[in-house]
């Protein structure tokens, strides 16, 4: 049973959040230091807190100040962790250390394939350009302990996530699906 979750007006998360947090949870052994990359309002970094509590640092590293105000009073069930929040793109961050364990739920569509909604708050929760996948694969991948995991949720049968996983240098598995999403794990 997930928390009733404060969220934008413009969004709301959907089932495959916490369908990332879940198979996270069920997998990773080593979770010391966390990032929820691409967090929106927490859902996904919350969840797998949840489960496991033994978690001693988690970053929420989100681009839309816009999610500030629903991220902060959702971290607020967060307790006896180090809880740290980064309002940021990712590609001006500098990680100075790594993490054992990046869960992201990535906007899923190409900017050029797909039709804007008149809410630009909502396009940069569903849209990418098809370079800043690969520059947010890049970011993980320096992001993460040699020996630390990825787990991104992404959707079925999408070309551009598919071109831009081609130039991932990292090993990578897909660990489960549902009808519309899988994980991909990246290590």
């Amino acid at each position: 049973m997930h928390l009733d979750y404060n969220q934008p007006d413009f969004y709301h998360f959907s089932e495959d959040s916490t369908f990332l947090a879940n198979i996270a949870a069920r997998d990773i052994k080593k979770h010391d230091r966390v990032l929820d990359l691409c967090a929106g309002c927490g859902v996904v970094g919350i969840e797998f807190w949840k489960q496991r509590p033994s978690t001693s640092h988690l970053t929420f590293l989100e681009k839309q100040i816009e999610f500030k105000e629903s991220l902060e009073l959702n971290i607020q069930h967060v307790k006896d962790i180090e809880v740290s929040c980064i309002y940021e793109s990712f590609s001006n961050v500098v990680i100075r250390e790594k993490f054992d364990l990046i869960m992201c739920n990535p906007p899923y569509f190409a900017i050029e394939a797909s039709r804007a909604s008149g809410n630009m708050n909502k396009n940069t929760c569903r849209l990418m350009a098809k370079g800043e996948m690969i520059l947010l694969l890049n970011f993980i991948d320096d992001s993460l302990k040699v020996d630390g995991v990825a787990m991104l949720v992404l959707p079925h049968d999408n070309i551009y996530w598919s071109q831009a996983l081609e130039k991932c240098t990292r090993n990578k598995r897909v660990i489960d699906r549902n009808d519309s999403v899988y994980i991909l794990e990246l290590f």
